[in-house]
Parts: C-alpha cells; sequence; structure tokens
C-alpha cells in the first residue's frame, strides 16, 4: 500500500538559485597550480559531496543531515534539515526540473523536494525501499528488497507500473534518458523501457557489484578481478573484454573513445574504445576508490592516501599534485577547483591558479 501525502516543508536548504543555474556545462580546464582558499572542519561525516548549482555545493551526511555550502565563504547554510528521523540512503538530483528525491530505507519513505521554492512537493512511504532508484525521463524508478521495482510519475509520487525483478539487483541508473539499466547480482545487464517493458538482456559473467559507466553509445562495467566489459547499449551485445588482473574499485570514466579506468594498485590506465588498446599507464601509489574525474583535456585522480593527481588524457603525464594531511574520503569537481573532504571530516575548497 502507497501513502503519498503533498505539504510544504518548514524546513530545507538555504538555497538561492534559478533553473538555469542547475544546468551544468562542462567547467572551465584545471589550469595553474591548486592553492587552498579555505579549510573547515564538518561536524558529521559525510556520505554525499556534490556540486549543486552557481557557488553551492550539497552535502549530505551520514546521519542524514542534508545542507549546502558556499563556495565564497565556506558557511554552512542551514536550519538543520533532517528530511527523515534517520539516514539517507540515496538520492537524486534532478537538474532538468529542480528537484531533489531523498531515500530513507530505515524509514521506508521517499522524499521529492522543490530546490527552486524550497519546499516539499511530496512524500510516500514505501514498505522495504531499497537502495537503489533512477530518474528515466519524468518516471521516478525505485527498487525494493523484495525485488519489486517500481515507477511512479516524479511530479506527483503516484504508481505508474511495477515489475517483480527475481534476481538480486547491485546496480540501477538510466540510459541514455530514455532507458532503465539494471545490473543484477549473477552477472547480468538489463534495458527496460520507462514502462518497465524489456528491451534486452546480456549475461556479461563478472562479480557482484562492479563499477560501472556509460555513455549514449556504450555500457563499461569492470569488477574486483580487473576484468573490463564493454557493451553496445543499443543491441545489448558485448563488444569486446580485456582484462589488467588488478581489482578495480573506482567508478570508470569514458570521454569519447576512450576509457579511464584506475586499479586498486593504484595504476592509471588510458584506453582506445575503438580496438581496445591501452594508450599510456600511469603509475602512483596507493589505493584508489573515488571516481575518475574528467576535466576537458584532463583527468583528476584521488589516491585514498590523500593524494590528488591532475594527468593529461592524451598521454597520461602528470600535470601537478597536491598532498593532503589526511586519508581522502569524498571528492568532486566544481567551477574553479575541487572539493575534498578528509578522513579527519575536513572539507577543503582547492581553487586553480595560473
Amino acid at each position: 500500500m502507497l501513502m503519498v501525502i503533498f505539504s510544504s516543508c518548514s524546513k530545507g536548504l538555504h538555497l538561492k538559485v534559478a533553473l538555469e543555474d542547475l544546468s551544468i556545462s562542462e567547467y572551465p580546464e584545471l589550469i595553474g597550480e591548486p592553492h587552498v582558499a579555505w579549510t573547515r572542519k564538518l561536524s558529521s561525516t559525510p556520505k554525499i559531496v556534490e556540486y549543486l548549482a552557481k557557488s553551492y555545493i550539497l552535502i549530505i551526511t551520514y546521519p542524514g543531515e542534508v545542507f549546502t555550502m558556499d563556495l565564497t565563504s565556506s558557511k554552512k547554510k542551514v536550519r538543520r534539515w533532517h528530511p527523515f528521523r534517520k539516514r539517507i540512503r540515496n538520492h537524486i538530483v534532478d537538474h532538468n526540473s529542480g528537484r531533489l528525491y531523498l531515500v530513507s530505507s530505515m524509514d521506508d519513505k521517499l522524499i521529492a523536494y522543490d530546490m527552486l521554492n524550497k519546499k516539499q512537493l511530496w512524500k510516500q512511504k514505501i514498505p522495504h525501499i531499497g537502495s537503489h532508484t533512477a530518474l528515466v525521463e519524468n518516471t521516478l524508478m525505485v527498487l525494493q528488497t523484495t525485488g519489486n521495482i517500481m515507477a511512479l510519475d516524479s511530479d506527483s509520487g503516484e504508481l505508474l507500473e511495477s515489475k517483480k525483478i527475481n534476481r538480486q539487483v547491485t546496480g540501477m541508473m538510466h540510459h541514455p534518458i530514455d532507458t532503465l539499466l539494471i545490473i543484477t547480482a549473477d552477472g547480468g545487464v538489463h534495458a527496460y523501457t520507462k514502462k518497465l517493458k524489456p528491451i534486452w538482456k546480456l549475461p556479461i559473467n563478472l562479480n557482484p557489484n562492479p563499477v560501472y559507466t556509460a555513455n549514449n553509445n556504450r555500457i563499461i562495467l569492470a569488477d574486483s578481478d580487473g576484468r573490463i566489459k564493454v557493451i553496445d547499449d543499443k543491441q545489448g551485445v558485448l563488444q569486446f573484454e580485456l582484462n589488467v588482473h588488478t581489482p578495480i574499485y573506482a567508478p570508470l570514466l569514458l570521454r569519447g573513445e576512450r576509457l579511464f579506468i584506475a586499479t586498486s594498485a593504484g595504476e592509471v590506465l588510458g584506453i582506445d574504445l575503438m580496438d581496445g588498446k591501452v594508450l599510456w599507464r600511469y603509475q602512483g601509489s596507493g589505493l584508489i576508490n573515488q571516481p575518475l574525474i574528467g576535466n576537458k583535456s584532463k583527468l583528476l585522480v584521488a589516491y585514498a592516501r590523500g593524494k590528488l593527481v591532475l594527468l593529461n588524457q592524451d598521454n597520461g603525464a602528470e600535470q601537478w599534485s597536491y598532498k593532503f594531511d589526511h586519508p581522502l574520503e569524498r571528492i568532486t569537481l566544481v567551477p574553479q577547483g575541487v572539493v575534498a573532504v578528509d578522513s579527519e571530516r575536513q572539507i577543503s575548497y582547492l581553487q586553480m591558479l595560473p
């Protein structure tokens, strides 16, 4: 049984943006050496740190607090907003509509929040709500721990369709804009329409919980054995595969016809997707488990021990490196630099100065 409640919200994000502010174009290229603009200590450990709009970054903490910070002042703009009584399991920022969707699996609740008008649009009680969500056009896909996928109207929260998946789901995303992709623990990739009608499925024989990425032509997955599978997303067929024989935990980066991967041994590779050949290798020190970040012709790599490295995408040459005092937990690219959070809950804004 679903219960949808429409209401305004007395608390929420401290944010002054228009819809056009939320349209993120490609950021200016990182040029020059990094300089710390400011560093602050957070009161709670962040689960999510991501760029939102203008000078704002969005932060969601493990205890379930949601707030923004202004890069120009580092002030925490918040009215201590706790959307749920318990932790937030997942979120989606829809830059096209200015909405923020928040999921609490401990509370079995889903909230749709209007960031432009700073009010709650609707809240829904969903029994056994899981950790995977995806937005496919105007349809919000929600996975229940029972294996049921629910397709909800993003405007109202009303149930449109549902489908039982008789497999353990380990990943879910939209691709491109009108297709739902589901990755299952038994090593399969399944494509569905937004009405949950099957399009294709493909067994890929990877370890559970692979990392994955996609663009308009391909879906690429990699697992803890270092196996990489490249899939044609239109036909649902395997294009080619390769093996780097070292675990891959960091989400991959796909830029045109090039794939960039990072291994647990600290190696970064640039791969030509036309033939699967390795174009270059860069060997750093320590684990890489944060996403690789592309910035025009540059590639930003975060080593878990606390080192940031900027590489040239064409040849893997190091442009600069920056060492933090503590291990890195989170990193996100912003228009004028990088925001990083370390293991001591210190958040730092690094600007690039020519």
